[in-house]
């Protein structure tokens, strides 16, 4: 399943190329910061697919992640942690039993190579991305024993649109 916030177009063009590779998958709109879209989200895809095997939590925000700490206000602050680090909570507590049942289930974070070496005019991203490190890390050891094996990537920058929106001397 691919879950998208606002661009169904691309998702859908996601759902494609797995399917073009023998995949099956389907793309549903869920906002990863309120509760109810994200446990729909995973029982759709439980139902769809019979399981839940993989959960790579990869929302985040970006857009509004450039700036200086003198100009993030509290919302910007709490939007930015809604997303990058409490989606992976909500997303993570939905799809629990059914990684549980798998006997084999995995959670894959994205966080951000930011986090290990600090970021000028990022700090809310940073700090948030920082907290999906730590929410990495002590889910693995609370979950291991459940036979779910919970890890974190963090890759550096991705030439995206919004990156070549915001840089485009890079």
């Amino acid at each position: 399943m691919v879950a998208h916030l606002s661009d169904g177009e691309e998702a859908e063009a996601v759902v494609e190329k797995i399917r073009q590779d023998g995949g099956a998958a389907f793309a549903q709109r869920a906002d990863v910061t309120i509760g109810s879209q994200v446990e729909e989200l995973i029982d759709v895809a439980g139902r769809r697919f019979g399981s839940v095997d993989i959960l790579v939590n990869n929302a985040a925000v970006t857009n509004k992640a450039h700036m200086s700490w003198t100009e993030i206000t509290a919302t910007d602050w709490d939007y930015m942690h809604a997303v990058n680090l409490r989606g992976c909570f909500l997303t993570f507590r939905a799809a629990y039993t059914y990684l549980k049942e798998s006997g084999h289930g995995r959670v894959i974070n994205i966080s951000s190579g930011t986090f290990h070496t600090g970021q000028a005019r990022m700090l809310h991203y940073v700090s948030s991305k920082g907290g999906v490190i730590g929410f990495t890390r002590s889910l693995a050891r609370e979950v291991g024993p459940d036979q779910i094996t919970v890890n974190a990537v963090t890759p550096g920058a991705i030439r995206t649109e919004n990156e070549l929106e915001q840089f485009p001397d890079q």
